[in-house]
C-alpha cells in the first residue's frame, strides 16, 4: 500500500479505540512513559497536545502544570516547527489545524532532550506514517533528540513505506509494550 492509503486505513483503526479502552491504553502508555529513564532523565520535553483520537498527552501536560513545571509544546511557524514554554492552558489557542498551540510565538532556544512524537502508523524498527506533510521529520532531522511515539497497538504495522527525508522512532510506547527501535 501506497502511504496515502494507509493514512487512512490507520485513521480508522485509530478511530475504533474509544471509551474505556482508550483510557485504560492510555493509562498504560502513561505509566510507561513515566517510567522510561530517557523521560525521567530529560530536563526538557517537547509534548506534541494530543487531539481526541490521539493517546492523550493533555493529562500529563495537565498533571505537570499543576505541579507548577514548565512545558514546552510545539507550533507551526513559517511552515516549520518550533516550540516554547508555557506555565498554563491559558497559554494556549486552537490553531488552523484543530490543535492547541501557544498564543506566544516567541521560539524557545532551550534544548529539548526527548520530543513526543504523533504519528498514524509505526512499525518496530521506528518507521513512522506521518499526516503528510514531513513538518516533524524536518525539525527531527535537525535535533539531537530521543523521538518517543506514543501509539496504540493497533497502530503497529509490519511495513511503511520509507523516503529519504522520513526520520525513524527511537522509542515507541504502546499499551502493551515499550519497543527500542533498532
Amino acid at each position: 500500500m501506497q502511504k496515502e492509503e494507509l493514512r487512512d486505513v490507520f485513521k480508522q483503526k485509530r478511530a475504533k479505540v474509544v471509551g474505556e479502552l482508550k483510557q485504560s491504553a492510555d493509562q498504560a502508555i502513561t505509566k510507561s512513559l513515566l517510567s522510561l529513564s530517557e523521560y525521567k532523565e530529560a530536563k526538557s520535553v517537547l509534548f506534541y497536545l494530543s487531539l481526541p483520537v490521539e493517546v492523550d498527552t493533555i493529562a500529563i501536560v495537565t498533571d505537570l502544570l499543576s505541579e507548577g513545571k514548565k512545558v514546552l509544546v510545539p507550533f507551526m511557524l513559517d511552515n516549520t516547527i518550533n516550540y516554547t514554554s508555557i506555565s498554563s492552558f491559558d497559554d494556549l489557542t486552537l490553531s488552523s489545524y484543530g490543535v492547541l498551540e501557544p498564543v506566544d510565538k516567541t521560539p524557545a532556544t532551550k534544548a529539548v532532550d526527548v520530543v513526543l512524537v504523533p504519528g498514524l502508523a509505526f512499525t518496530d524498527k521506528g518507521v513512522r506514517l506521518g499526516f503528510g506533510m514531513a513538518n516533524y521529520d524536518k525539525f527531527l532531522a535537525e535535533k539531537e533528540v530521543c523521538k518517543v511515539a506514543l501509539a496504540y497497538e493497533t497502530q503497529l504495522t509490519d511495513t511503511i513505506p520509507i523516503e529519504d527525508h522520513d526520520v525513524k522512532m527511537d522509542i515507541i510506547i504502546t499499551e502493551k509494550r515499550v519497543i527500542r527501535c533498532g
